[in-house]
């Protein structure tokens, strides 16, 4: 299993295991696409002695997706889905593993109901069970289910091991600029050919709507409310320019600075409202791409 990045974290997991320190619940956090869930899964098969691609002793558990309209969203973890893993690791662990392992992807979608209950098991575990959470926004977990786990913070990775790790062709330097310091992005960008396409009409349209006339900005609004299924990946690709213009700071001014900064913000609360609510798409738009 190759995982980029991340070393301290894999050293501190392996010497846990060598010394047999380890906790029983974990919190691997930061943002989308490091790479938190490859090194779950990796250190889960540690743990359970597999490296089997089907490893009856690990436990995943996701929130259940719906379609509406054309975008996928994500709908909370159930409290039915905590009840479930509470009996899968109360089962004896098989082919003489001595743990059972559950991991918890986007943990931070757990309703409060789910996070109770999960808490409840944590203060009497099963066993020699152990859960890890994968978390993309840490404040959505309560503050007493964090002071059960021990966190474990994941950061970007730079350009240099990126590229050390990864085969990145000649598209070197495109993939390096979309990744923005995950490795994610760029696995995604090297088996889809046509995802660096799609990068690139991202990468223009934002450009043309700086100076854009308002009629210019309600017309591109309108198109991109009617492509559901690619719009929350532009809007996330527009985070990901706006945030690598914001290494240019010495060339630019305050004021510009102050613009992007605001800007990002505007697009991640629009993508928050569109992925969590049901709202009006092409009036969410509109309202962003006036403030261009």
């Amino acid at each position: 299993m190759e995982i980029i990045g991340h070393q301290k974290i894999i050293e501190f997991l392996n010497k846990s295991m060598v010394k047999k320190n380890l906790a029983n619940a974990y919190i691997f956090t930061g943002p989308e696409h490091l790479g938190k869930f490859t090194v779950a899964k990796f250190f889960a098969q540690q743990i359970t002695q597999s490296s089997a691609v089907i490893n009856p002793n690990i436990s995943l558990i996701s929130p259940p997706e719906e379609e509406k309209k054309g975008i996928i969203k994500k709908k909370s973890i159930k409290i039915e889905q905590i009840r479930e893993l509470q009996h899968s690791l109360s089962l004896s662990p098989y082919a003489g593993s001595l743990r059972r392992v559950a991991i918890i992807d986007e943990a931070d979608k757990m309703n409060s109901a789910s996070q109770n209950a999960l808490l409840k098991m944590l203060e009497e575990p099963i066993g020699e069970s152990l859960i890890i959470l994968i978390v993309h926004n840490l404040e959505r977990i309560l503050v007493t289910l964090k002071s059960r786990c021990l966190i474990k913070k994941f950061s970007l990775v730079s350009q240099e091991e990126i590229a050390s790790k990864v085969n990145l062709g000649k598209n070197k330097k495109e993939f390096l600029f979309w990744s923005f310091g995950r490795p994610g992005v760029v696995m995604n960008l090297l088996h889809s050919p046509e995802a660096i396409i799609f990068y690139q009409e991202a990468k223009e349209e934002l450009e043309q709507l700086f100076g854009a006339t308002v009629s210019r900005k309600f017309s591109l609004a309108e198109r991109l409310s009617k492509q559901p299924a690619q719009l929350i990946d532009k809007l996330n690709i527009w985070v990901i320019i706006l945030r690598n213009k914001l290494k240019e700071k010495n060339n630019l001014s305050i004021a510009s600075l102050k613009k992007i900064f605001f800007l990002i913000q505007k697009i991640e609360k629009s993508l928050k409202t569109i992925k969590e609510t049901n709202a009006n798409v092409k009036l969410i738009l509109e309202n962003l791409l006036l403030d261009f």
